[in-house]
């Protein structure tokens, strides 16, 4: 029975819930903590936002402590300082409230797989996508490959990590403005800056990705402006400026109160030697984590995988994560920063590596008929 693209992405999104399901699920009900980066975090806002209806998190004396709390440290603590002097969160409630459903049902397993359940859609668009265009057996092996065989893709898949949910965001944007829907790939893309602000970097392209039939620069662009505008509007009525963000208000707890603290402070490293820890460093740099993305932009080589909304994603991934080489904090800790922050070029990566299988299968069968061929 031939395997539709239908079907090959409803099989690759019940296999990344059940595999993440398998790996996550059976520690958080014996009582352990959430695994991902900031997981705990989002967990809190999520527990907040059912119990109080509120981002407003609980003060020092009364918050619950976990492994990456601290509140001294701008990027321990999970507190930003509104204009008006409340604690909300540092990190993205946007993510927070995507788990609230799950965590009013059942805590925070049922966070976990409100969790699962993007990455299993996310799984779903990559393979669908590349299945249409390259087949179903490719498009299933790449994924394959970067959900399941390597074990970066496996933490960054299946933890609860925010980039997992940012690429299914801005991987959505893009395929939308391709075909054409122009307004909503915008909005959708403006929707990425609520998970993290920086991620205007990755969208602003956007516009520019050629829409079949020639349609939706204009709704595009003038979906992202609209986007941009209501996240400038919720940065000055939180924060005090339409250009600050919660991670230029974190609050960080000392003799004499909290006093906030930005992040971009902590851009100062060469560019060039963290860009080195970042990518060769053993055994947490790129190379080591995600060595097939290595090979993967081989198959961009390939007739059909040179399609914008695939390549622009991948490469702006690529370059917002070498910006990182001048940030003191990743360059210090690349065994928590590489697999995140590398998430969005490591799974649109599944584009050209589909590209590539289905190219060594073509190859593989036209040399096993030159084989057969009888002489």
């Amino acid at each position: 029975m031939r395997v539709t693209p239908v079907r090959a992405a409803l099989l690759a999104a019940v296999i990344a819930l059940v595999a993440g399901g398998a790996l996550t699920l059976p520690r958080l009900l014996a009582g352990g903590p959430p695994v991902g980066a900031d997981s705990p975090a989002y967990c809190r806002i999520a527990r907040t936002i059912v119990a109080t209806g509120s981002l407003e998190l609980p003060g020092p004396d009364q918050i619950d402590r976990d492994v990456q709390q601290d509140l001294s440290s701008p990027f321990g603590t999970p507190y930003a300082l509104t204009r008006d002097g409340r604690l909300f969160p540092k990190h993205s409630a946007l993510l927070g409230l995507l788990l609230a459903p799950g965590t009013a049902l059942a805590g925070t397993a049922g966070a976990q797989v409100s969790y699962l359940l993007c990455a299993a859609a996310l799984a779903a668009l990559l393979v669908h996508r590349a299945a249409t265009v390259f087949g179903s057996v490719p498009a299933l092996a790449s994924f394959a490959c970067i959900f399941l065989l390597v074990p970066g893709g496996r933490s960054l898949a299946f933890g609860m990590n925010l980039d997992t949910v940012l690429a299914l965001v801005v991987l959505g944007a893009y395929d939308l403005a391709a075909r054409g829907r122009g307004v909503p790939a915008g909005l959708l893309g403006a929707l990425a800056l609520f998970l993290r602000p920086t991620a205007a970097l990755l969208v602003l392209p956007l516009p520019f990705v050629p829409a079949r039939g020639n349609r939706g620069a204009a709704g595009t662009a003038a979906g992202l402006v609209a986007g941009f505008l209501a996240f400038g509007f919720v940065n000055a009525h939180l924060w005090g400026s339409p250009f600050l963000t919660a991670y230029g208000r974190a609050a960080v707890l000392g003799p004499e109160g909290f006093r906030v603290v930005d992040h971009a402070a902590a851009f100062g490293t060469n560019p060039l030697t963290g860009i080195a820890t970042l990518v060769a460093s053993y055994p947490d740099g790129l190379l080591f984590v995600f060595p097939l993305f290595l090979l993967s932009p081989l198959g961009f080589f390939v007739d059909d995988a040179r399609r914008a909304e695939w390549w622009i994603p991948m490469a702006a991934g690529a370059a917002s994560f070498l910006v990182l080489g001048a940030y003191d904090y990743a360059v210090a800790h690349p065994d928590h920063m590489v697999y995140r922050f590398a998430g969005l070029a490591w799974f649109t990566s599944a584009f050209p590596l589909a590209a590539l299988l289905a190219w060594i299968l073509e190859a593989w069968d036209q040399a096993g008929r030159r084989v057969r061929k009888p002489r």
